[in-house]
């Protein structure tokens, strides 16, 4: 009996840390999203970016986005948002777009990279255990690299999905002229 009382305070100890660091991460990624977004928005009243442009809209929009869905981007969430968005058609357009236009302006791509990297650095944060163990067995079938990449294009994802982005947003006519010309350079 004091064996098992001792193994579920033990859970109840181990849950409640748990839940206060992924609390303390969550906020502090979500004040690193608001620093990000205060910088666009420093560059937009410096004239660096165009605030008008639909480049800022999409920027300061998703970013707002996912201050407030951070809390639910996990590993999993990831896992199913590539089986999700993996075949939509769609979804490679807007990527393509996306990544095209963003690259036109050395602010925006900065800031849209910067993006990508703080939703990269909190999942890796929240899932540290886990991905620890994963990481050491793919070591062991040597495919660290080509575990790391797809993750953090799979992450990649947030920033385009509709659930945390604006792209959706952004007039079609204008995807479809700037995804045609994108095909050229690739």
């Amino acid at each position: 009996m004091i064996i098992i009382t001792s193994v579920l305070l033990s859970l109840i100890v181990y849950w409640k840390i748990k839940n206060q660091y992924i609390m303390r991460l969550t906020k502090k990624h979500q004040y690193r999203l608001y620093d990000l977004r205060d910088q666009l928005r420093e560059l937009a009243i410096d004239e660096k970016i165009d605030k008008q442009s639909w480049q800022f809209k999409y920027l300061d929009g998703s970013i707002s986005k996912t201050v407030h869905e951070l809390q639910y981007i996990n590993i999993f969430a990831t896992l199913f948002l590539v089986k999700r968005y993996n075949k939509d058609t769609n979804f490679g357009v807007y990527k393509l777009f996306i990544g095209k236009s963003m690259s036109d302006n050395a602010y925006t791509q900065f800031i849209y990279d910067e993006y990508g990297e703080i939703i990269f650095n909190y999942v890796i944060s929240k899932h540290f255990i886990l991905l620890g163990i994963v990481l050491c067995l793919a070591m062991a079938i040597r495919q660290v690299e080509n575990i790391k990449e797809k993750l953090k294009k799979s992450i990649g994802y947030f920033r385009i999905i509709p659930e945390t982005s604006k792209v959706y947003d952004i007039d079609e006519k204008a995807i479809a002229y700037n995804y045609n010309h994108a095909k050229t350079f690739h």
